[in-house]
């Protein structure tokens, strides 16, 4: 497919998620006018279709009609205080601290402490999707250029792999798009650079090449967006190892790690990996530019390795920490990164739980 008309479709992708996040942005915005009440309107209709369960009945949800006693009945508390509650969600009893059915649980990293279980219902699914459309109606109206590009998100904790509950309840994603609406996940099959799939590969190592190797061959990519401040690190960390034998694949359309994949999730990678020899060529070139320095330096120009790789790169949504990864210092050309914007993502999806 020519640079034209991949440009064109992915653009016209990218202009269907614009319009349709600007449906659903002015919603947003109206609850805006008036946060409190807004708010209160939210809180009175979980209570009141919460009041059912356990929990509800125990913190007697019905005869609740404001802030006030919402906050006096209902402290702040630990997750060890909810554990017993979730263990018998994970035993498969209903209407625990929800209505709704659980529909599966995620699962924390567990990075400072033992891993938790999250349950998820339809209604906080919802509730991410409503959060995300108005964040990327105004990352697109604030970043325009990059409606020409394709995107590289990476949203649930790599490495994860699903399991069941002694009530038989799944614990974890394998596939990041169930955040989004199916017409947005139409939208990301045609913009995303690396399918979500990826979630599925268990070896880190494995992770890293297979996206690099996708990352590598999209001279298109525009955005990425990313939680974790050390997660692009890590992930660029053994490009310099790689960088002949990533060429190599995009040359000959190949994956070297294939044979670690098992099938069909390797089958559905491979259809992702193209032959393109000129983008291959451009990556030698610039590799060979860069011999004896390190990816973060800059050129003549000003640019890093990064950046001429992917020379269409307008936005990353990261935590700022990350800042330096991609470009050490600001370049006025390249305009504001979107950090913030993720950052204000992240409160709105962690504040929507249920």
């Amino acid at each position: 497919m020519g640079q034209a008309l991949r440009r064109f479709r992915v653009s016209l992708a990218n202009l269907l998620w614009f319009l349709y996040s600007f449906g659903m942005s002015r919603r947003w915005k109206r609850a805006t006018r008036d946060v409190s009440g807004t708010q209160a309107a939210v809180l009175k209709r979980i209570l009141s279709e919460n009041a059912g369960s356990e929990f509800g009945r125990e913190h007697h949800f019905a005869g609740m009609n404001s802030v006030e006693k919402y906050q006096r009945a209902v402290p702040l508390r630990s997750y060890e205080e909810f554990q017993p509650y979730i263990e018998r969600i994970a035993d498969g009893q209903p209407q625990v601290l929800t209505a709704q059915r659980v529909l599966q649980f995620g699962l924390t990293s567990g990075s400072t402490q033992a891993s938790k279980l999250i349950p998820y219902t339809k209604a906080l699914v919802s509730e991410f999707q409503e959060g995300i459309d108005p964040w990327v109606y105004y990352l697109f109206r604030r970043f325009p250029r990059i409606l020409l590009g394709k995107t590289y998100w990476s949203v649930t904790p790599i490495g994860e792999r699903k399991s069941h509950t002694t009530g038989g309840i799944v614990i974890g994603f394998d596939d990041e798009q169930q955040y989004f609406s199916p017409l947005t996940r139409w939208v990301l099959n045609s913009i995303m650079a690396v399918p979500s799939q990826l979630a599925q590969l268990s070896d880190m190592e494995v992770f890293r090449y297979v996206t690099l190797r996708l990352l590598l061959q999209e001279r298109l990519l525009s955005w990425v967006s990313v939680w974790n401040p050390s997660f692009l690190t890590l992930l660029l960390d053994p490009l310099p190892e790689w960088f002949s034998q990533l060429t190599g694949d995009i040359r000959q359309g190949t994956l070297a790690v294939a044979a670690k994949i098992v099938p069909p999730l390797r089958d559905n990678i491979l259809s992702h990996c193209n032959s393109n020899p000129r983008r291959a060529q451009e990556l030698e070139r610039l590799r060979a530019a860069w011999q004896g320095k390190t990816p973060t330096e800059t050129d003549i120009s000003g640019r890093t390795l990064y950046e001429a790789i992917w020379p269409e790169r307008q936005c990353c949504s990261r935590p700022a920490a990350s800042q330096s990864i991609f470009s050490p210092r600001r370049h006025p050309a390249k305009g504001p990164t979107c950090h913030g914007s993720l950052y204000l993502f992240s409160i709105l999806a962690t504040n929507s739980s249920r």
